[in-house]
């Protein structure tokens, strides 16, 4: 699917103050960050295994503070031209 235009500036600041007031988003990034850093606590675990390795002990921490955000997108519908 080709993007067919962008919206205007204002209407942007619009969504994305919507998109910042809602609930929850925050709490899902971090509950993310955590799952993401158990797969990997988990990952090492298998190779360490597969490697036959004993007595090592795994433990993976989450950076302090909330993830970086990179980007906020919000698709809307286009208009067929």
């Amino acid at each position: 699917v080709e993007p067919t235009d962008n919206v205007h500036p204002a209407q942007a600041t619009d969504f994305l103050q919507e998109v910042f007031a809602a609930d929850g988003w925050r709490a899902h990034l971090v509950a993310d960050a955590d799952e993401r850093a158990e797969q990997l606590r988990a990952a090492h675990e298998r190779v360490r295994d597969a490697a036959r390795q004993k007595g090592v002990r795994y433990r993976v921490t989450r950076a302090d503070g909330p993830p970086d955000l990179l980007g906020v997108y919000v698709y809307l519908p286009g208009v067929a031209r």
